[in-house]
C-alpha cells in the first residue's frame, strides 16, 4: 500500500484562489479546455455571461450552467466554499461533523447537513462498481455486523450486516438482508471476475464457491486458523476495524436509510491510501450528474430538524 498524497490548504489557495477559478475547474472538467459547446460538437466555443455560473454560446443562443444538476446545482453557497468543504472532507480521515463545518463555514446546521449528504453522493456517483479480480487475482470476502445503525423512523439500535470484497485495488461494499448463500452468490457473481482465487471464513454460505469455477481458499476462524498456504484475510480484516472506528468516531448513530453513503465515503478514503492519489483532486477530477431525488428519505435535514434530532451526522 502507497501512501496518499494529500493537497494542503496552501496549495489549495494556489490552485483555487476564488469562486471564478473553482467555477473555471468545474466548466473545464464538463467541456475541456477550449470550453467547446457541447450541443455545437465543439464547433463553438462558450464565452462568460459575465455572470459567474454561466456562459453563454452565441450560435446555440444557450445559456449553460456547469454547475447545473450538480451536488452545487441551485446551492447559494459560493463555489469556493464548497471547494474548501471538499477540501476538508478528503483530510479528515475520521469524516466531518455537521456541527463541524457549521463552525468552519458560518452556515446554518440545515445546510452543513445537506452539504453532507451532497457530497456523500457525490462520492457514490465516482465510485462506480467494477469486477474485482481476475485471472490469478486474490479477492478477500467477508461480512460484518454494524450495531450503531438505526431505522429512519426509530432511535433504536437496530445494526445491519455489510458485506465487503477486497482486491489489491480496493473495496467494495454494501448493505445485505441477510448471510444466506443465495445473497453472496449473486453478489458474488456479479462482482468477482471468473478465475480469481476466493478467501473466506468457513461460512457455509460459501461452501459452493469451487462449483461455479473459483478457486477457494477457506479459513477456520473458530479454530484460530487465519492464514492458510500462504491466504489470509488481512485485508477485509482491516478494513473492517478502519470502518468501524470511522462510524464510532464523533458518537455517530447512523440512519439505515442513508447507511450506503457513508460506506461510499469511507471506501473511497481507502482507495486513495491505496493508489496514493489524492483525495481531493479525485473528488474534483469530474462532477457528474447528481438526481437529487435519489437522495434516501433519511437524508431529508427538513426532516431530521421535525425530528429533533440534537445531532446531526
Amino acid at each position: 500500500m502507497t501512501t496518499a498524497a494529500s493537497t494542503n490548504f496552501f496549495e489549495f489557495l494556489k490552485q483555487f484562489p476564488d469562486s471564478a477559478a473553482c467555477f473555471r475547474h468545474i466548466a473545464v472538467t464538463k467541456y475541456g479546455i477550449e470550453l467547446a459547446c457541447p450541443r455545437c460538437e465543439g464547433s463553438h466555443r462558450l464565452n462568460s455571461t459575465g455572470r459567474l455560473r454561466q456562459f453563454y454560446c452565441y450560435r446555440c443562443n444557450i445559456s449553460l450552467s456547469p454547475t447545473a444538476g450538480t451536488l452545487m446545482g441551485h446551492s447559494r453557497i459560493s463555489a469556493w466554499e464548497w471547494f474548501y468543504f471538499l477540501l476538508l472532507l478528503a483530510n479528515r480521515t475520521s469524516g466531518i461533523t455537521v456541527d463541524h463545518l457549521t463552525r468552519h463555514l458560518g452556515v446554518s446546521r440545515l445546510a452543513a447537513y445537506r452539504m453532507l449528504c451532497l457530497a456523500r453522493l457525490h462520492i457514490t456517483e465516482l465510485r462506480q462498481m467494477r469486477r474485482l479480480g481476475g485471472q490469478g487475482e486474490i479477492v478477500q470476502i467477508d461480512e460484518t455486523w454494524l450495531p450503531n445503525v438505526i431505522e429512519s423512523s426509530q432511535r433504536a439500535g437496530k445494526g445491519a450486516i455489510v458485506f465487503g470484497m477486497h482486491d489489491r485495488l480496493g473495496v467494495q461494499t454494501c448493505v445485505i438482508p441477510d448471510r444466506s448463500a443465495s445473497t453472496f452468490m449473486a453478489l458474488i457473481d456479479a462482482w468477482v471476475s471468473p478465475g480469481s482465487t476466493i478467501v473466506t471464513d468457513s461460512h457455509r454460505s460459501y461452501h459452493s464457491l469451487t462449483k461455479r469455477g473459483f478457486q477457494h481458499i477457506a479459513l477456520n476462524h473458530s479454530n484460530g486458523e487465519w492464514k492458510k498456504n500462504g491466504f489470509s484475510n488481512v485485508w477485509i480484516e482491516s478494513y473492517w476495524n478502519s470502518l468501524k472506528y470511522f462510524l464510532r468516531s464523533q458518537n455517530r448513530v447512523v440512519k439505515e436509510a442513508i447507511l450506503p453513503l457513508y460506506l461510499a465515503e469511507h471506501a473511497f478514503r481507502h482507495d486513495a491510501r491505496i493508489d496514493g492519489t489524492c483525495p481531493f483532486q479525485k473528488l474534483i477530477q469530474t462532477f457528474p450528474m447528481i438526481d437529487q431525488a435519489k437522495l434516501p428519505l433519511g437524508a431529508n435535514p427538513k426532516q431530521s430538524v421535525r425530528n429533533g434530532r440534537a445531532k446531526m451526522q
